[in-house]
């Protein structure tokens, strides 16, 4: 029965959230059929003309039920971009071509590809000024093909299908009006590059077979339908055609994309207690162990609110509740926190002996001679009997195979790092206010190992940088130096946001800090951000 409440809060939250993207899709697709429209009709030496035929063609009663049509195909791309919408990165480029031919990813193209074919049939009912021999049914089939797979292989090569949360949060507003330009050039900029490899494969596929089929029957019909399709690059009607259609499908598919992102990364104000049925499996606490990425992901996001910004749900945080008159709360919500902070220490950790015992190693081998005598003492002998051995490429199959598992997981070692800064954050801001608001003292029992996690988490960090320089140091590897700058970003990140938690607590506490029950290392640590040493 949890289960199902976990489920349906995601389930819940989500559908709501994907309805307003699909809402403000409905208001979208209008104006920018409109200015599809305009530029169709676009005439340098008739200005009333084309704004006259414009306008006729837009209140025309053909024209209001294309537009509804194109209004429902656009709720098609929420949701295939609605499918695959996560947090982490799902695929290596290495990989490319096996992701995609898995059934979920392939589904989710063939979506986008049905969402273009019916986008760009439409917008041929309503539009009849296109006057070009190429422009035909089969022609627009096979554009919006390509573009739906060029979008799709985009979509998964650019990651386009996480999301990222705002530093700051503003109103839904602002940001819809802040992702409308960039995904207008954005699309414009897909448009052509795709024209600039379809037009060419068109006729390689299309034309140029036919010619040389009739060059053995008419040689005069090959020749006229050769000079054809090479005009066909001349046809400044067509191009332009092709250009507004694939710039307006690709418009429709890359905001609703955003559209998404921006809604399903937006605050979500959870409720602290279950005392009512409506609330059970879908408090603060419950969130943030839920199965749901994004959702555990608005669950640390709300509890860093709750620390920062929003003083009346903050004092529920340190009350005593039923059973038991206890802090159920508090002690749910930072045994999480501090649960995060070891998985992530001990991944750290793991990742540490793992680069220890690769130093080891290259230190094990033998070094290069220096000179002349050393490099003849260290040579074989040379004899007429001596072959030359073909390399071991089983072995080099398997140390790439064993590369590429590595990368793999190092790449997965900072991929909570948001809901680790987010928890840090929120965990210090709540002792910091508990010396003034925690009526009770339910903070004080678990300051101590608040402040101990924190502190070796920190000296994982530490140890993990410098292990990383070292390496960077020593490394040929191409894939290997770029993840390791990427380690080095993220786990910078970190060091900040934990000096900083620290630096919170010591500067409210001052010198009570000293009485915190901690090893020797962390007290000498703790006394240093006392004095801001750090």
């Amino acid at each position: 029965m949890a289960s199902q409440q976990k489920t349906d809060i995601s389930t819940e939250e989500f559908s709501w959230r994907s309805f307003a993207c699909g809402i403000w899709m409905l208001i979208v697709v209008p104006p920018s059929i409109c200015m599809y429209l305009m530029l169709s009709n676009f005439s340098l030496w008739s200005p009333l003309a084309m704004f006259s035929g414009t306008l006729s063609t837009i209140f025309s009663l053909k024209a209001l039920v294309i537009c509804m049509l194109l209004q429902v195909t656009s709720l098609i791309s929420i949701t295939a971009h609605k499918r695959l919408i996560h947090v982490h990165s799902q695929i290596r480029k290495s990989s490319l071509l096996m992701h995609i031919l898995r059934p979920n990813q392939l589904l989710t193209i063939i979506y986008f590809n049905l969402c273009t074919i019916l986008f760009t049939l439409v917008l041929s009912c309503i539009q009849d000024s296109i006057d070009s021999a190429y422009w035909s049914r089969s022609f627009m089939v096979s554009l919006s093909l390509f573009i739906g797979s060029f979008y799709g292989i985009n979509y998964f090569t650019d990651e386009r299908y996480k999301v990222k949360f705002p530093t700051i949060q503003q109103k839904k507003l602002f940001q819809i009006k802040k992702i409308i330009l960039p995904s207008l050039k954005e699309s414009l900029a897909m448009s052509m590059n795709a024209l600039k490899i379809f037009i060419p494969l068109h006729i390689a596929s299309n034309v140029l077979p036919k010619s040389l089929l009739l060059l053995f029957t008419d040689f005069s019909y090959s020749g006229s339908l050769l000079a054809n399709s090479i005009l066909l690059f001349c046809d400044v009607s067509m191009i332009w055609s092709c250009l507004l259609t694939s710039t307006l499908v690709l418009f429709v598919l890359i905001f609703s994309n955003n559209l998404l992102h921006v809604f399903y990364s937006q605050h979500l104000q959870l409720p602290l207690d279950a005392m009512l049925l409506e609330n059970q499996g879908k408090t603060l606490s419950d969130c943030m162990v839920h199965p749901n990425i994004i959702l555990k992901h608005l669950a640390f996001m709300d509890f860093c609110f709750i620390s920062k910004l929003e003083g009346s749900r903050r004092s529920k945080m340190f009350e005593l509740s039923l059973p038991g008159n206890q802090p159920h709360l508090w002690n749910k919500s930072s045994l999480q926190c501090l649960q995060e902070f070891e998985k992530q220490r001990m991944s750290i950790q793991n990742e540490c002996e793992h680069k220890e015992m690769g130093k080891r190693q290259q230190q094990q081998q033998l070094p290069a001679p220096k000179n002349l005598a050393s490099q003849e003492l260290f040579s074989p002998v040379k004899n007429a009997t001596t072959s030359v051995s073909s390399p071991d490429f089983n072995s080099k199959i398997q140390t790439n195979i064993v590369n590429s598992q590595q990368n793999i997981q190092r790449g997965r070692l900072f991929e909570n790092l948001q809901i680790i800064i987010w928890a840090i954050e929120g965990l210090c801001n709540l002792v910091a206010c508990s010396l003034t608001e925690d009526t009770y003292g339910v903070v004080q029992k678990t300051v101590p190992s608040i402040v101990s996690e924190l502190l070796s988490l920190l000296e994982s960090c530490e140890t993990f940088t410098k292990l990383t320089v070292t390496q960077q140091a020593i490394s040929n590897d191409t894939k290997s130096m770029e993840l390791s700058q990427k380690e080095m970003v993220d786990a910078t990140s970190l060091k900040i946001a934990l000096k900083s938690g620290l630096y919170t607590i010591t500067s409210t506490f001052k010198h009570h800090t000293t009485a915190l029950r901690l090893s020797g290392e962390h007290k000498k640590r703790l006394l240093a951000f006392l004095e801001y040493d750090e």
